[in-house]
Order: C-alpha cells, then sequence, then structure tokens
C-alpha cells in the first residue's frame, strides 16, 4: 500500500489545486451522512474480525475520533491506522494517545487538523506518519521522541518555517514539504543522515538557492554539510551503521568479534517467555472449554423448560387470535376514517398558507409604495418648515429696523427730558435729600426680593428640564407606536407567529402518525414562514434605528432657549395634515361628511376626501367597495351602509326642488373636525384576508404543550427551523430543537391562546 502520492520536479502550480479552495466550497454545518454511519460501523466489526494489524476508518465522514479506537489498537495490537479522508480537527475523543504505542504506520491526510498533541511523542514506534492535505503551523516539541519515523509527509498544509524538531529525527529517510509557505531550510537538517528523499517547491526556495534545489536531494544535504562545515556522508553508510549497532557489535575498533554468551542467554530468555506465553494460553483455553460445557448444560435444561412454556402459551394464544383478528380490524377501518379526515384538514391548511404568503408579499410591496409616497410628503414638509424659518428670520429683520428707529426717537427724547430733569432738579435738593434716604431702604428691600427670586428661578429651571425630558420620552414613543413601517411590521410578526404555532402542532401531529410527505410539505412551509419572520424582524429593528436617528437630527435642529420644544412636536404630530389633504377635505360635500360623522367613522373622512366621494357615488357603495377603499372594521362599514340606506330613504321623499345640494366651501375654508393623524402616522390596517386568518387560527385551538414538560403551552419560537413546542422555561437551557434537533440562532417569546 502506497501512504504518499509522488512529487516529480518540478510541476506547475496550477496542475495540482490546493486543498484550501476545495475546503472552501465545503459547506458551513457538516453532519456524518447514513452512508458514513454505516461505512465506520462495518469498519469497526471488520478490524475487531480481521487478524491483519490494520484498523482502517477512512472515508467515514468522522469529525472526530470514535470513542475507543485508540484501546481497540492496543489490545488487539493493530499497528496500521488509517483516518485519511474525513473531517477530523482533533485526535481527541479516540482515548490515550499512549495507547498507540506499537502503531508503525498513521495515515492522516485530507482532514482538517490545525494542531496536534502535545503527547504525540508517545508514539515511539511509529515509522511512516502522513499529516497532507491538513492545516498544521507547527508540530509540537514531543514529536522528536519518535525516534523509528522514517517516512513523514507534511504536504499542503500552512507552515510558515521549516519545523525544526524535524532536525531531531534521526533516521527519518523520506521529507514532503511541498504545497507550503516554506523558502528556506534550517543548516541543523544535514544532521539528519539518514534523509534519502526531499519534496520541496523548487520555485518558492531562497536557502538554499532554486539551482540547488532542483539537483537532487543529495547535492540540497551537500550544501547544507558545506555551510555547516561537516562531511557528507551518503545514506546507506548510516544505515550499515544501525544495522551493525542491532546486530550487537562493538564499537571499539580493537575488538571485533560477537558476544556469542550475550546473544544465547537473551535468546534463552525469550525462548522461555515464549514457553510461559503458550502455557498460559493453553491454561486459558482448558478454562474456556470447561466453561463452555457448563454452559451449554443450562442451555439445554432451559430449552427444555421453554418448550415446555411454549405448549402451555400456544393453548391460551390461539383463543385469542381471532378476538385479536375482529379487534385489529375494526382499530384499522377506524384509523383509514381518521386519516382520510385529516388530510383533508391538512389540504386546507396547505391552501390556506399559500394564500397567506402570497396575500403578505402583495401587502409587503402595497405597502413600501405606500411608505415611499410618505417620505416624500415628509420631505414637502420639511422644505415648507425651511420656508417658514426663512420668512420667520426675514420678520425678525424688519422688526429689527422698527426697533432701532423708536430707540433714535426715544434717545432724542431723552435728551430733552434731561436738559429739563437738570433744571427741575436745582429746584429740589431738599427733595432729591429726601428721596435718596427711601431709596436707600427700598433697595435693600429689591436686593432680598430678587435673591428669593433667584432660588424660585432655579426650581422652576430644573422642573422644566424634567418635564422636557418627559416630553422628549412621549415623543418618542408617540412616533414609534402611530409609525406606519414599524406598526405594518409588528402585525405580520404575529400573524407569522400565529401560523408558526398552528404548523408545529400540525407537524406533531403528523410525525405521531407517521405521514411522511404530507409532514415534508408542512416542513417547506414552516422554513418559508421563518425566513420571513427573520427578515420582517430585521426590517423592525431597521425601522426602529430610523426613527432614533429622526430624534437625534430634530435634536439637533432644535433651536437654542425654546421652552416646551418636545411638547409642541407631540402635538404637531398629533394634528398637522398635508395642505393638500386639508383642501380635499373642505372640498369633501357637507352629506357625506354627516354620514360618515353619525357612522362614528371620522377618522375615514381623509379616505374619503383623497377619493373624491361626492354625495352621489355615496349612494352606489357597497360593503366590498368599503372594505377595497381601505375601511376593514366591520361594524363601521355595517353602520355607512345603514345610514346611506337611511339617506336614499330620505332623498326619494325629498321633493325635487330640495334635492339641490348646498354649495362646498370655498378652498380656504377649513370645516372644523377632529383632529387626526398625519399620513406620515396614520397605522394602516391588515387586509380582511389577513384579519380573518388570524382569527381561524385562535378559533381551532390547537393542542401545543410543551414537548419538554408537557403540562405548560408552548410560547417560544426557535429560529432558524421556526418550530413552537417549549415553553419560557423549558427553552432556556435548550440549544438544539426538540423536534428537528436543529441548532438554535434565536429565541422568540409570543403569546398563544390558550
Amino acid at each position: 500500500m502506497s501512504f504518499f502520492r509522488k512529487k516529480k520536479k518540478g510541476p506547475p502550480a496550477e496542475d495540482t489545486p490546493k486543498k484550501s479552495e476545495k475546503k472552501s466550497k465545503m459547506p458551513l454545518f457538516r453532519r456524518q451522512s447514513e452512508k458514513g454511519r454505516k461505512r465506520q460501523q462495518d469498519l469497526e466489526l471488520l478490524a475487531q474480525q480481521d487478524p491483519e494489524p490494520r484498523f482502517d476508518l477512512s472515508s467515514c465522514e468522522l469529525m472526530e475520533v470514535p470513542s475507543g479506537v485508540y484501546a481497540i489498537c492496543r489490545v488487539l495490537q493493530k499497528q496500521v491506522l488509517l483516518l485519511h479522508d474525513n473531517w477530523l480537527q482533533g485526535l481527541g475523543g479516540g482515548g490515550e494517545i499512549s495507547d498507540l504505542s506499537l502503531l508503525k504506520i498513521l495515515d492522516l491526510h485530507n482532514n482538517e487538523l490545525k494542531c496536534l498533541p502535545d503527547d504525540f511523542g508517545t508514539l515511539v514506534s511509529l515509522q511512516v506518519l502522513d499529516l497532507s492535505g491538513n492545516r498544521l503551523k507547527e508540530l509540537p516539541k514531543s514529536f522528536e521522541n519518535i525516534p523509528l519515523l522514517q517516512t513523514l509527509n507534511l504536504r499542503d498544509n500552512r507552515f510558515c518555517t521549516f519545523p525544526a524538531v524535524v532536525c531531531q529525527l534521526k533516521r527519518l529517510r523520506t521529507l514532503d514539504i511541498s504545497h507550503n509557505s516554506i523558502d528556506t531550510l534550517p543548516v541543523k537538517l544535514c544532521f539528519v543522515k539518514a534523509l534519502e528523499t526531499l519534496i520541496l517547491d523548487v520555485e518558492k526556495m531562497k536557502f538554499p538557492s532554486e539551482d540547488v534545489c532542483r539537483k537532487s536531494t543529495a547535492a540540497v544535504m551537500m550544501y547544507l554539510c558545506g555551510q555547516a562545515q561537516i562531511e557528507y556522508e551518503h545514506p546507506s553508510k548510516f544505515w550499515l551503521k544501525v544495522e551493525a549497532a542491532n546486530k550487537g557489535l562493538k564499537s571499539s575498533s580493537s575488538d571485533g568479534y560477537l558476544n556469542v554468551a550475550q546473544i544465547e542467554s537473551q535468546m534463552m530468555e525469550g525462548v522461555q517467555a515464549y514457553q510461559n506465553i503458550l502455557d498460559q494460553k493453553r491454561k486459558d483455553a482448558e478454562e474456556l472449554e470447561r466453561f463452555l460445557y457448563e454452559e451449554n448444560e443450562a442451555q439445554t435444561q432451559l430449552a427444555v423448560n421453554a418448550a415446555y412454556n411454549q405448549r402451555q402459551l400456544l393453548s391460551s394464544i390461539t383463543q385469542h387470535t381471532e378476538q385479536d383478528s375482529e379487534d385489529l380490524l375494526n382499530l384499522n377501518n377506524r384509523k383509514e376514517m381518521e386519516k382520510e379526515e385529516f388530510l383533508k384538514y391538512l389540504n386546507d391548511i396547505e391552501n390556506g398558507i399559500s394564500s397567506l404568503l402570497t396575500e403578505i408579499l402583495d401587502f409587503n410591496t402595497k405597502a413600501k409604495e405606500t411608505e415611499r409616497l410618505l417620505e416624500l410628503m415628509e420631505e414637502e414638509r420639511m422644505k415648507e418648515d425651511d420656508w417658514l424659518k426663512v420668512r420667520w428670520e426675514e420678520l425678525q429683520n424688519v422688526r429689527k429696523k422698527e426697533i432701532l428707529e423708536n430707540m433714535q426717537v426715544m434717545l432724542r427724547e431723552f435728551a430733552s427730558m434731561e436738559a429739563a430733569r437738570e433744571c427741575v432738579e436745582m429746584m429740589k435738593g431738599e427733595i432729591a435729600r429726601d428721596a435718596l434716604d427711601q431709596e436707600n431702604f427700598d433697595v435693600g428691600q429689591m436686593h432680598s426680593l430678587i435673591h428669593f427670586k433667584d432660588i424660585e428661578n432655579q426650581k422652576i429651571v430644573q422642573q422644566l428640564a424634567e418635564e422636557e425630558e418627559l416630553q422628549k420620552t412621549a415623543f418618542e414613543a408617540l412616533l414609534i407606536s402611530q409609525d406606519s413601517a414599524h406598526s405594518r411590521i409588528m402585525a405580520q410578526i404575529v400573524l407569522i407567529e400565529s401560523e408558526l404555532a398552528q404548523l408545529t402542532a400540525i407537524e406533531m401531529d403528523q410525525r405521531a402518525k407517521r405521514m411522511q410527505h404530507q409532514f415534508n410539505i408542512v416542513a417547506d412551509q414552516r422554513i418559508a414562514l421563518s425566513a420571513m419572520l427573520s427578515q420582517l424582524l430585521e426590517e423592525k429593528e431597521k425601522r426602529k434605528a430610523e426613527l432614533k436617528k429622526r430624534l437625534i437630527e430634530m435634536e439637533q435642529q432644535r433651536e437654542e432657549g425654546q421652552q416646551d420644544y418636545w411638547l409642541v412636536q407631540y402635538q404637531r404630530l398629533l394634528d398637522w395634515k398635508p395642505q393638500s389633504l386639508i383642501d380635499r377635505e373642505s372640498q369633501l360635500e357637507i352629506a357625506v361628511k354627516e354620514i360618515l360623522i353619525s357612522s362614528g367613522a371620522e377618522d375615514y373622512i381623509p379616505v374619503f376626501a383623497r377619493h373624491r366621494i361626492t354625495i352621489e357615488t355615496m349612494m352606489t357603495l357597497t360593503d366590498s367597495d368599503l372594505r377595497q377603499m381601505g375601511v376593514h372594521e366591520m361594524g363601521i362599514r355595517k353602520s355607512i351602509v345603514k345610514n346611506i340606506e337611511l339617506q336614499q330613504t330620505d332623498y326619494k321623499k325629498t321633493p325635487a326642488h330640495d334635492k339641490i345640494r348646498e354649495p362646498a366651501p370655498p378652498p380656504h375654508e377649513v370645516l372644523p373636525t377632529a383632529p387626526t393623524m398625519p399620513e406620515l402616522t396614520r397605522q394602516p390596517s391588515l387586509p380582511a384576508a389577513l384579519l380573518e386568518r388570524q382569527l381561524s387560527v385562535t378559533a381551532r385551538g390547537l393542542n401545543s404543550e410543551c414537548a419538554i414538560c408537557l403540562d405548560k403551552q408552548s410560547n417560544i419560537i426557535f429560529l432558524t427551523c421556526g418550530h413552537v413546542c417549549c415553553c419560557s422555561t423549558c427553552a432556556l437551557p435548550v440549544k438544539e430543537c426538540p423536534l428537528c434537533r436543529a441548532n438554535i440562532s434565536a429565541k422568540i417569546r409570543i403569546s398563544l391562546p390558550s
């Protein structure tokens, strides 16, 4: 068997694909397939039954070494262990590395090893080691304790420098370091006298030079020996010395004969030890034979007793066979009926979910278009605010000029009054002294009054600061609660959570009845809903970030010293309407407004104004027309239709000359209506089909008990699988879904109907 792939001298780089390029295409999450598991079981059984000293676990899709492999190698005295073409990231899990002390050949190529264990040096009998096609960057220090290693393959790894511990392997004959980032060989490599074959990337080498590396391994070793100033010896001479040392030749040149007595004593000791082993095995065989004989006698007695019991049981079994057959037939008929009913119910669920997905996608598209129009309206409003700000500055400049002119007039009057005062002051000396005394007294009282005023002002400023922070928080909460995109996303999230809970209950029922085909269909729909739920959660967080950013911009644009800024913004958010909408509402006929107000639909006045509904059009509206216009509340629609019918009855009774409609108010006149929410923050209602779908999910009352405690109701969604199978208490320590064993990336708590 060949454990290494030989490399021709100087192949082009594009002929051999990199291992890293292959691994980059592997999936992120891998799991051993059924084929790999079957192959692993067959190979483990073969290794225990095969007397050959080889243990093969290659191409089994292993993430780690199976437990007990090293102990099996030690007990069965295996000398060859093949673990290549797997997904190993380490050698842990198989047991103690020291159990592989008898191993001579270890093949680990085409794995994902990043490092070797520190006790790797306990493989003292290892002669061949293949580590090619891994992710190694260095070798452990204990590597030098493998004295018999002769072949080492480090091809296609991530070594940046030559591993210095290789220079301690005195019997190394073959070394492959190609397809790494090694460009320099250490001079100490010349002390590896047994090295016969050295495979490296000639084009990358800097030391020795490329010309030296192209010649041969002997030329490279001669060059390194020259750098170390020692004499180069051919590897054959080294192996002759090793062979002579193994045969017991004395190192002294004066005594050149064999120590016969020592050799004979060693042989006798070996023969005696072998004889002891044979005696022990003979005793074990006799003990085993005696045990088997006693076991055979016991089994014979048990067989006789079993035959007697069997005859007794046959008579009782035959009596109940006919009754059991009849019960089984009735049970099968009942199961078939239940299966047909369940298939019909499942088909209805599948059709409903498909229509739900289609409606959600259509609604998302319409909602995004509406949001884009609202953003354009918001930009127009911002431009109007900027224009108002410019007009305000111009007005302030005009007022400033008027104030300057008034100040000049006051200065002239003050000069004339000052002259008159000087004349009068000469005649009021005594009055001035009395007034001065009184003024000193008043000044003292004024200082005390100012002191108390300052204290009150500080308290008022502190109170205003606290109220301003509360106003800002209230404005932020109103902005988030009335935002259309945020409300739409939350409504869809609630709906998808309900659908996932229903699908999980159906899937558990299908799993109990072993209906695989319908189970796969429900699983695909659950995966689609889970992906949509993740997308909606991301959109929700993104929308919150946008609203936070808008608040920061408003804080930066805030005028200094302005009081009740956030209170004003809060009121503007409640009362503001676009000018175009105000004009349309003013042009809406009074009769239409009266019908809407009497029906309790004041909030839908902007909707009817946007569609330019007249009283003649109003008389022809039906329930479906109102639902298409956006009136989704069933009670409001019925009230509007009822008032329209009453209006039609009154209209028929009214004489012809009284049917003349009153003219609409002029465009500049705004009728007094209740303050409505601006188009930017009005919460859109869900389509009627989605609301009915949500009500149907609540009305079915599916059994969604916790799959762990079987007591509480399930209220946790596991992503990314989408199962709703655990309560909030049992879901805390869970890291894998109890139903599909998928990894859990997120947990979402929901409130399902009891």
